[in-house]
C-alpha cells in the first residue's frame, strides 16, 4: 500500500535529516545558502562560521542540535515525540522484564507491572537508600516507568495534551529541560518523604505549572479560563491521591511548584538573540545528557542483586536492606507473623513474612477478609494438609508493614488463629517446610 504525500514527505525529511547528522552529502540537491541556528542570519554556502555572532555551524550546541530536532520534523514538536517514544519503549520493557520472572499474565499490563523488574529498571525508591546507593539516577529514569497501559494511557495523553504547547512557546531545548527538570525535583521530594513511585505525572505536573505561571503574566478572558481549567484539574488530581488512588501527591505537588517557579523565571517565548539561543541550547543539552546518563547507570546496575538479596556478596545491597526495615517496618524481622496493609485496591493480608526490600514484600498468607473461611477449611476432615499461598506485592502498593500484636483487649489474629486450630501460625506452617 502506497505512503501518504504527507508520510512520504516525513521519511524524505527524516533520510535528509540522519543524512545531515552524519555529515553526508547524498543527494543531488543544490547548495543552498545556509542559516545560522544561534542568530537566524543567512550565511554563504561553504562558510563554517557565523560572520554575525561568530557561531560555528559545524561543531556547536546550536548546530547539534538543529540537526537533531530535524530529524522528528521542523516544525512538530520533536522533543515531545521523543518523550512519547521513550515512555512506550519503557513499558515494553518494563513488560518484558516481568514477563522474564514469570509474570505479566492475564491483564497485569493494564495495571500490574511493578516488582523487581521496575526496581531494576530504575523506580524511584525512599532517600535514605537512594543515597546509600549512590542511586541518584532513580530520579530520572522513574519519569520513564509506568505502572500498566492504564497509567500510561492517561499520562501520554497529558503529554500531547500540553507538549506541543509549551516546547512551541519556549522551544525544544527549554522544554526538555523543564520537563527532565520538573520531573526529577518531584521524585526528589517524593523519595524525601519516604515514598516508591514510578510515572511521568510529576514531570506533567511541571508541564502544568509552567501554563499557570504563563497564566498570571498575560491577561485576558481566556488566560483567566485556561488558569481556572488548569487549577480545577490540579485539585482533582491531589483529590484522588488523598484518596489513596495510587498516586503519588508528593511529586506531582513539587513538580508542579518547580514547574510554576521556572515558568516565572523564563521568558514566555521562544529564545530570541544569541545569547539566549545558547543558554537555552546548554540547557537543553544538560537535561539530555543527565537523562543519557542515568539509563546507562541503569544498565550498568540492572543486574546487581537487590537489597536483602546477597548482603554478604554486596554490602551496600545489605545497608539498603537494613535501611529500608528501619524505614518501612521498623522491628520487622522475616518469619514474623504480620499484616500488609496495600492500597490501589485496599485489602489487609496476614500471614508469615518471607522477605521484604524496595521491590516488594513476600509473604505466606492469606486475605484477611478469607480468615474464617480459611479456619473453616482447615478444620473440615483432610484439611490440616491446607497450607498458605506464597504472594508477592510489589512495593508500589504496599501502604505499611506491621506486626501482628494484640490492641488492648483485642486478640492478635496469631492468638484467633491458635485458639480455632490449636496452634500458632509458625507451628503450622512448619509441617510444609
Amino acid at each position: 500500500m502506497a505512503l501518504s504525500y504527507e508520510w512520504q514527505r516525513r521519511l524524505e525529511r527524516w533520510k535528509s535529516s540522519m543524512r545531515g547528522l552524519v555529515g553526508g552529502g547524498g543527494g543531488s540537491h543544490q547548495p543552498r545558502p545556509q542559516i545560522c541556528p544561534a542568530c537566524g542570519a543567512l550565511v554563504g554556502i561553504s562558510a563554517t562560521r557565523c560572520h554575525v555572532c561568530g557561531t560555528s555551524l559545524r561543531f556547536s550546541l546550536a548546530a547539534f542540535s538543529k540537526k537533531f530536532s530535524g530529524v522528528f520534523g521542523e516544525h512538530e514538536a520533536p522533543v515531545t515525540t521523543v518523550l512519547l517514544i521513550a515512555n512506550v519503549v519503557m513499558l515494553g520493557v518494563s513488560w518484558m522484564a516481568l514477563a522474564a520472572t514469570g509474570g505479566g499474565g492475564g491483564l497485569s499490563i493494564l495495571w500490574g507491572l511493578g516488582g523487581a523488574g521496575q526496581y531494576r529498571l530504575g523506580m524511584s525508591i525512599p532517600l535514605p537508600y537512594l543515597l546509600a546507593g549512590h542511586d541518584w539516577w532513580r530520579v530520572v529514569t522513574a519519569m520513564f516507568l509506568h505502572g500498566g497501559l492504564i497509567h500510561i494511557g492517561f499520562n501520554m495523553m497529558a503529554l500531547l495534551q500540553f507538549g506541543p504547547a509549551i516546547e512551541e512557546l519556549y522551544g525544544s531545548a527549554r522544554y526538555l529541560f523543564i520537563y527532565v527538570f520538573t520531573g526529577a525535583f518531584g521524585f526528589l521530594v517524593s523519595a524525601t518523604f519516604g515514598n516508591f513511585s514510578l510515572g511521568a505525572s510529576g514531570a506533567l505536573l511541571g508541564l502544568v505549572g509552567v501554563m499557570l505561571a504563563v497564566t498570571t503574566k498575560r491577561g485576558g478572558t481566556q488566560m483567566h479560563e485556561l488558569r481556572s481549567r488548569l487549577i480545577s484539574s490540579v485539585v482533582i488530581l491531589f483529590v484522588l491521591g488523598f484518596m489513596r488512588m495510587g498516586m503519588d501527591n508528593y511529586a506531582h505537588g513539587a513538580g508542579l511548584a518547580a514547574g510554576f517557579v521556572l515558568g516565572k523565571i523564563f521568558a514566555d517565548r521562544q529564545p530570541m538573540n544569541v545569547s539566549e539561543r545558547r543558554s537555552a541550547y546548554a540547557l537543553g543539552w544538560l537535561a539530555g545528557l543527565v537523562v543519557v546518563a542515568s539509563f546507562a547507570l541503569m544498565i550498568r546496575h540492572y543486574r546487581d542483586p537487590l537489597p536483602g538479596e546477597s548482603a554478604q556478596s554486596s554490602p551496600a545491597a545489605g545497608k539498603s536492606a537494613l535501611l529500608y526495615s528501619q524505614h518501612k517496618a521498623p522491628i520487622v524481622d522475616p518469619h514474623s507473623i504480620v499484616v500488609v496493609s496495600l492500597h490501589s485496591p485496599r485489602e489487609k493480608v496476614w500471614g508469615e513474612l518471607l522477605d521484604i526490600n524496595p521491590s516488594g514484600v513476600t509473604l505466606r498468607g492469606i486475605d484477611l477478609n478469607s480468615f474464617d473461611h480459611f479456619i473453616r477449611q482447615i478444620n473440615e476432615p483432610e484439611g490440616e494438609r491446607i497450607g498458605f499461598p506464597t504472594i508477592f506485592f510489589p512495593m508500589n502498593r504496599v501502604e505499611r508493614v506491621s506486626l501482628d500484636e494484640p490492641t488492648g483487649s483485642i486478640p492478635s489474629m496469631n492468638e484467633l488463629f491458635a485458639r480455632k486450630i490449636g496452634r500458632s501460625l509458625t507451628e503450622y506452617l512448619s509441617q510444609f517446610a
